[in-house]
């Protein structure tokens, strides 16, 4: 069972001059390895998970979190790209691009439980869904003209703003928040961009698009 407490930010954060706030209840490695304390340094991650720490292997503080990512995010985006190369518009590359990223940075995560690793976890998933805001631009008469700027403006300032009270006072429970809202407006965008059939008269991607919302 892992044991829930309360402590301050760690020192390294406090010097990037943030509040003192308190952290969230945070997990504390179980099996003999201590509350804080692994491989990769002292856990310091704002927000942790129901795995226990270094339970499985001593160098991946949540192994099958850790794992997960290769076939979830890293395999998938490298193979998009592979297969993809050139033919595809620079905004879905992106998106290939930053699945694999988001790989990384979660395996890395989830490895060390370190704060640092923590926003190149989330960091690239907040930027993974504004990428598919932007994506759809122009497909669709909602996502032209001045509502595709409207589409831009809302999104960037939602993840800027979730992003700086999530950081800035600790509150974690302001990033799932923050990210929920914005997957909300992508659906809601894709929703109408894929009601019309493509140009082989198929409805795949409004199929898909359903087929998304029911997982979620």
């Amino acid at each position: 069972q892992a044991i829930l407490f309360q402590s301050p930010l760690p020192p390294r954060v406090r010097r990037l001059r943030f509040p003192r706030a308190q952290r969230p209840a945070m997990a504390a490695a179980s099996a003999g390895t201590g509350a804080a304390a692994g491989y990769w340094g002292e856990i310091d991650a704002m927000h942790q998970f129901c795995e226990s720490k270094y339970a499985t292997s001593p160098y991946l503080a949540e192994f099958w979190n850790s794992l997960s990512n290769i076939p979830c995010f890293i395999l998938p985006g490298l193979y998009c790209l592979w297969r993809g190369g050139d033919r595809y518009d620079l905004r879905i590359r992106i998106l290939w691009w930053l699945m694999v990223l988001v790989g990384i940075g979660s395996f890395m995560f989830h490895a060390t439980m370190r704060f640092k690793w923590e926003m190149l976890d989330e960091i690239p998933m907040v930027l993974l869904v504004l990428g598919g805001v932007f994506s759809k631009d122009d497909a669709s008469s909602l996502t032209k003209g001045w509502t595709k700027h409207f589409f831009h403006v809302l999104a960037v300032t939602v993840a800027i703003v979730g992003m700086y009270v999530y950081i800035s006072g600790g509150n974690y429970e302001m990033f799932p928040l923050m990210f929920a809202i914005l997957v909300v407006l992508d659906l809601a965008i894709s929703v109408v961009a894929a009601w019309q059939p493509d140009q082989h008269g198929s409805h795949a991607a409004w199929g898909c698009i359903v087929a998304y919302m029911v997982t979620i």
